[in-house]
Protein backbone atom coordinates (compact mmCIF):
# COMPACT_ATOMS: atom_id res chain seq x y z
CA UNK A 1 0.00 0.00 0.00
CA UNK A 2 1.27 3.09 -1.21
CA UNK A 3 1.08 6.93 0.81
CA UNK A 4 0.09 9.49 -1.32
CA UNK A 5 0.93 13.05 -1.33
CA UNK A 6 2.98 14.13 1.61
CA UNK A 7 0.25 13.01 4.17
CA UNK A 8 3.00 11.18 6.02
CA UNK A 9 6.09 13.24 6.04
CA UNK A 10 3.84 16.34 6.74
CA UNK A 11 5.21 17.94 9.56
CA UNK A 12 2.35 16.90 11.92
CA UNK A 13 2.32 13.03 10.92
CA UNK A 14 6.01 12.45 10.38
CA UNK A 15 7.81 10.21 12.28
CA UNK A 16 9.76 11.85 15.46
CA UNK A 17 13.80 10.84 15.35
CA UNK A 18 15.31 11.31 18.21
CA UNK A 19 18.69 13.60 17.68
CA UNK A 20 20.82 10.51 18.57
CA UNK A 21 19.49 8.88 15.81
CA UNK A 22 20.13 11.32 12.89
CA UNK A 23 23.58 11.30 12.69
CA UNK A 24 23.18 7.11 11.90
CA UNK A 25 20.45 7.74 9.91
CA UNK A 26 22.68 10.73 7.53
CA UNK A 27 25.53 8.25 7.39
CA UNK A 28 24.04 5.06 6.16
CA UNK A 29 21.49 6.97 4.02
CA UNK A 30 24.96 7.96 2.02
CA UNK A 31 28.65 6.77 1.70
CA UNK A 32 30.17 10.21 3.01
CA UNK A 33 28.06 13.46 4.98
CA UNK A 34 29.60 16.46 5.50
CA UNK A 35 28.25 19.89 7.88
CA UNK A 36 29.89 22.17 5.79
CA UNK A 37 29.76 26.61 5.63
CA UNK A 38 29.30 28.15 2.91
CA UNK A 39 32.71 29.77 3.25
CA UNK A 40 33.97 26.26 2.53
CA UNK A 41 35.12 25.30 5.88
CA UNK A 42 34.42 21.55 6.90
CA UNK A 43 32.49 21.41 10.12
CA UNK A 44 31.96 17.71 10.01
CA UNK A 45 32.43 15.13 8.33
CA UNK A 46 31.09 11.48 8.94
CA UNK A 47 32.11 8.28 6.87
CA UNK A 48 29.57 5.65 6.47
CA UNK A 49 30.76 2.63 8.10
CA UNK A 50 29.30 -0.25 5.79
CA UNK A 51 31.65 1.84 3.34
CA UNK A 52 34.88 1.76 5.22
CA UNK A 53 36.89 1.97 1.33
CA UNK A 54 36.80 5.30 1.76
CA UNK A 55 39.34 5.36 4.70
CA UNK A 56 39.24 8.00 7.63
CA UNK A 57 38.78 11.72 6.59
CA UNK A 58 38.89 13.06 9.99
CA UNK A 59 41.93 15.57 8.97
CA UNK A 60 39.07 17.63 6.58
CA UNK A 61 37.39 18.58 9.98
CA UNK A 62 38.11 22.12 10.45
CA UNK A 63 39.69 22.74 6.87
CA UNK A 64 38.87 24.12 3.63
CA UNK A 65 37.12 22.18 1.23
CA UNK A 66 38.80 23.20 -1.69
CA UNK A 67 42.08 21.65 -0.03
CA UNK A 68 41.08 18.57 -1.21
CA UNK A 69 39.29 19.35 -4.25
CA UNK A 70 40.60 18.54 -7.31
CA UNK A 71 41.71 21.15 -9.36
CA UNK A 72 38.82 20.14 -12.23
CA UNK A 73 36.12 20.47 -9.42
CA UNK A 74 37.09 23.70 -7.86
CA UNK A 75 34.96 25.50 -10.06
CA UNK A 76 32.05 23.45 -9.01
CA UNK A 77 31.76 23.92 -5.62
CA UNK A 78 32.82 27.53 -5.79
CA UNK A 79 29.68 28.18 -7.83
CA UNK A 80 27.54 26.17 -5.57
CA UNK A 81 29.06 27.67 -2.14
CA UNK A 82 28.55 31.19 -4.01
CA UNK A 83 24.89 30.12 -4.54
CA UNK A 84 23.89 29.69 -1.55
CA UNK A 85 25.89 33.07 0.10
CA UNK A 86 23.01 34.93 -2.69
CA UNK A 87 20.46 32.81 -1.30
CA UNK A 88 19.90 32.03 -4.94
CA UNK A 89 20.19 27.83 -3.83
CA UNK A 90 16.28 27.02 -2.90
CA UNK A 91 16.42 23.13 -3.99
CA UNK A 92 18.66 20.24 -3.32
CA UNK A 93 21.54 20.48 -5.89
CA UNK A 94 23.83 17.20 -7.25
CA UNK A 95 27.36 17.81 -8.10
CA UNK A 96 30.08 15.49 -9.04
CA UNK A 97 33.56 16.19 -7.03
CA UNK A 98 36.81 14.81 -7.72
CA UNK A 99 38.24 14.45 -3.86
CA UNK A 100 41.64 13.66 -2.15
CA UNK A 101 42.41 11.56 0.86
CA UNK A 102 45.21 11.37 3.10
CA UNK A 103 47.09 9.60 0.24
CA UNK A 104 46.43 11.68 -2.15
CA UNK A 105 44.58 9.01 -4.23
CA UNK A 106 42.11 10.83 -5.97
CA UNK A 107 38.16 9.29 -5.77
CA UNK A 108 35.06 10.70 -7.49
CA UNK A 109 32.00 11.50 -4.95
CA UNK A 110 27.97 12.50 -6.00
CA UNK A 111 27.07 14.98 -3.69
CA UNK A 112 23.27 16.00 -3.14
CA UNK A 113 23.41 19.79 -1.31
CA UNK A 114 21.15 20.55 0.96
CA UNK A 115 19.59 23.62 2.96
CA UNK A 116 19.21 23.70 7.22
CA UNK A 117 18.44 26.12 9.54
CA UNK A 118 20.82 27.59 9.58
CA UNK A 119 21.59 30.05 6.25
CA UNK A 120 25.36 29.58 6.56
CA UNK A 121 25.77 25.87 6.61
CA UNK A 122 24.94 23.28 4.37
CA UNK A 123 24.48 19.32 4.47
CA UNK A 124 26.38 17.76 1.58
CA UNK A 125 25.45 13.79 1.28
CA UNK A 126 27.45 12.06 -1.01
CA UNK A 127 28.03 9.01 -2.78
CA UNK A 128 31.18 7.14 -3.61
CA UNK A 129 31.00 6.61 -7.40
CA UNK A 130 34.38 4.59 -7.40
CA UNK A 131 32.53 1.29 -8.41
CA UNK A 132 30.63 3.03 -11.20
CA UNK A 133 34.24 4.16 -12.40
CA UNK A 134 35.63 1.28 -12.60
CA UNK A 135 33.11 -0.74 -14.17
CA UNK A 136 33.24 2.05 -17.05
CA UNK A 137 37.14 1.86 -16.54
CA UNK A 138 36.51 -2.08 -17.52
CA UNK A 139 34.02 -1.82 -20.08
CA UNK A 140 36.09 1.01 -21.82
CA UNK A 141 39.23 -1.78 -21.90
CA UNK A 142 36.98 -4.36 -23.11
CA UNK A 143 35.99 -2.45 -25.76
CA UNK A 144 39.68 -1.55 -26.57
CA UNK A 145 40.38 -5.18 -26.50
CA UNK A 146 37.75 -5.82 -28.82
CA UNK A 147 38.81 -3.71 -31.26
CA UNK A 148 41.69 -4.73 -31.08
CA UNK A 149 41.30 -8.36 -31.62
CA UNK A 150 38.75 -7.18 -34.43
CA UNK A 151 41.43 -5.07 -36.47
CA UNK A 152 43.39 -8.31 -36.05
CA UNK A 153 41.07 -10.69 -37.64
CA UNK A 154 40.58 -8.03 -40.16
CA UNK A 155 44.24 -8.26 -41.07
CA UNK A 156 44.10 -11.87 -41.21
CA UNK A 157 40.94 -12.16 -43.31
CA UNK A 158 42.60 -9.88 -45.76
CA UNK A 159 45.67 -11.77 -45.84
CA UNK A 160 43.37 -15.09 -46.54
CA UNK A 161 41.63 -13.87 -48.95
CA UNK A 162 44.79 -12.50 -50.90
CA UNK A 163 46.19 -16.07 -50.40
CA UNK A 164 42.92 -17.92 -51.84
CA UNK A 165 42.56 -15.52 -54.91
CA UNK A 166 46.23 -15.20 -55.73
CA UNK A 167 45.97 -19.20 -55.87
CA UNK A 168 46.66 -20.89 -58.91
CA UNK A 169 44.80 -24.07 -57.76
CA UNK A 170 41.54 -24.03 -57.75
CA UNK A 171 40.91 -24.49 -53.75
CA UNK A 172 37.13 -25.09 -52.06
CA UNK A 173 36.64 -25.31 -48.28
CA UNK A 174 33.91 -27.65 -47.49
CA UNK A 175 32.61 -27.68 -43.73
CA UNK A 176 32.51 -31.97 -42.67
CA UNK A 177 29.76 -32.11 -40.42
CA UNK A 178 27.03 -29.63 -42.99
CA UNK A 179 28.83 -30.86 -46.26
CA UNK A 180 28.02 -27.09 -47.59
CA UNK A 181 31.04 -25.21 -49.13
CA UNK A 182 32.47 -22.23 -46.79
CA UNK A 183 34.33 -20.56 -49.44
CA UNK A 184 36.43 -21.04 -52.38
CA UNK A 185 38.57 -18.91 -55.02
CA UNK A 186 37.67 -17.82 -58.32
CA UNK A 187 39.40 -20.44 -59.87
CA UNK A 188 37.31 -23.17 -58.54
CA UNK A 189 34.40 -21.68 -59.32
CA UNK A 190 34.82 -21.59 -63.40
CA UNK A 191 35.25 -25.28 -63.00
CA UNK A 192 32.28 -25.31 -61.05
CA UNK A 193 30.42 -23.46 -63.29
CA UNK A 194 29.14 -20.44 -61.35
CA UNK A 195 29.64 -17.50 -59.60
CA UNK A 196 31.79 -17.89 -56.75
CA UNK A 197 28.68 -15.86 -54.56
CA UNK A 198 26.26 -18.24 -55.65
CA UNK A 199 28.47 -21.46 -54.45
CA UNK A 200 29.44 -19.70 -50.81
CA UNK A 201 26.57 -22.19 -48.08
CA UNK A 202 25.75 -24.60 -51.26
CA UNK A 203 25.91 -28.45 -50.67
CA UNK A 204 28.70 -29.73 -52.13
CA UNK A 205 26.73 -32.81 -53.40
CA UNK A 206 25.08 -30.59 -55.40
CA UNK A 207 27.89 -29.36 -57.74
CA UNK A 208 28.48 -32.88 -58.52
CA UNK A 209 26.99 -35.81 -60.16
CA UNK A 210 25.31 -38.48 -58.39
CA UNK A 211 26.84 -38.16 -55.42
CA UNK A 212 24.98 -38.31 -51.78
CA UNK A 213 26.30 -35.90 -49.16
CA UNK A 214 27.65 -38.68 -46.63
CA UNK A 215 28.94 -41.23 -48.29
CA UNK A 216 30.79 -38.45 -50.73
CA UNK A 217 32.10 -36.23 -47.09
CA UNK A 218 33.18 -39.79 -46.13
CA UNK A 219 35.32 -40.39 -48.93
CA UNK A 220 36.70 -37.15 -49.14
CA UNK A 221 37.78 -37.13 -45.24
CA UNK A 222 39.12 -41.19 -45.71
CA UNK A 223 41.19 -39.87 -49.02
CA UNK A 224 42.61 -36.86 -46.93
CA UNK A 225 44.22 -39.40 -44.57
CA UNK A 226 45.69 -41.14 -47.77
CA UNK A 227 49.49 -40.60 -47.65
CA UNK A 228 49.83 -41.13 -51.14
CA UNK A 229 47.68 -38.05 -52.08
CA UNK A 230 44.90 -39.73 -53.59
CA UNK A 231 42.02 -38.42 -55.36
CA UNK A 232 38.30 -38.47 -55.18
CA UNK A 233 36.86 -38.66 -58.66
CA UNK A 234 33.91 -36.37 -59.72
CA UNK A 235 32.01 -34.83 -62.10
CA UNK A 236 30.85 -31.10 -62.13
CA UNK A 237 26.71 -31.14 -62.24
CA UNK A 238 26.65 -27.63 -63.91
CA UNK A 239 29.55 -28.51 -67.13
CA UNK A 240 29.80 -32.30 -66.94
CA UNK A 241 33.23 -31.81 -66.65
CA UNK A 242 35.64 -35.15 -65.49
CA UNK A 243 37.75 -33.82 -62.52
CA UNK A 244 39.81 -35.12 -58.95
CA UNK A 245 39.46 -33.76 -55.54
CA UNK A 246 42.61 -33.69 -53.59
CA UNK A 247 41.51 -32.96 -50.11
CA UNK A 248 43.13 -31.89 -47.09
CA UNK A 249 41.99 -32.25 -43.49
CA UNK A 250 41.97 -29.50 -40.87
CA UNK A 251 40.50 -27.68 -37.47
CA UNK A 252 39.13 -24.69 -37.21
CA UNK A 253 37.72 -23.09 -34.18
CA UNK A 254 36.61 -26.91 -32.97
CA UNK A 255 35.15 -27.80 -36.62
CA UNK A 256 36.21 -30.01 -39.08
CA UNK A 257 36.92 -28.48 -42.35
CA UNK A 258 38.42 -29.68 -45.80
CA UNK A 259 40.57 -27.98 -47.77
CA UNK A 260 39.79 -29.42 -51.14
CA UNK A 261 42.00 -28.66 -54.96
CA UNK A 262 39.93 -29.45 -57.62
CA UNK A 263 41.91 -30.45 -61.01
CA UNK A 264 40.07 -31.11 -63.88
CA UNK A 265 40.92 -34.24 -65.82
CA UNK A 266 43.35 -33.66 -68.12
CA UNK A 267 45.19 -30.53 -67.00
CA UNK A 268 48.16 -32.81 -65.81
CA UNK A 269 48.49 -34.09 -69.33
CA UNK A 270 47.59 -30.06 -71.09
CA UNK A 271 50.41 -28.42 -68.84
CA UNK A 272 52.98 -31.44 -70.60
CA UNK A 273 51.92 -30.96 -73.86
CA UNK A 274 52.15 -27.24 -73.48
CA UNK A 275 55.52 -27.53 -71.80
CA UNK A 276 57.15 -30.04 -74.32
CA UNK A 277 55.88 -27.24 -76.95
CA UNK A 278 57.67 -24.53 -75.13
CA UNK A 279 60.49 -26.59 -75.19
CA UNK A 280 60.53 -27.93 -78.63
CA UNK A 281 60.57 -23.93 -79.71
CA UNK A 282 63.67 -23.39 -78.15
CA UNK A 283 66.09 -26.59 -79.20
CA UNK A 284 68.12 -25.32 -81.83
CA UNK A 285 66.92 -27.94 -84.43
Amino acid sequence: MNTRGTDFWDEASAPPISPEHINDIVTTAADLAIVLETSGRVRSVIVNPLNPTLGRLDHWKDRDIREFTAEDSLSKIESQLEAYRDGQSDKPDAKELNQYDTTNREFPIRYTLHKTRQDDIILMLGRDLRPIAELQHRLVKAQLALEKDYESHRDYETRYRVVMEAARDPLALIHVSSGRITDLNEAAAQILGAEAEQLVGAACTQEFEGRRRGEFIENLVAMSGNQTGGAVKVETRRGNQAASIYPTLFRAAGDRVLLCRIEPDGTEEKLSAEMLCLLSSTLPF
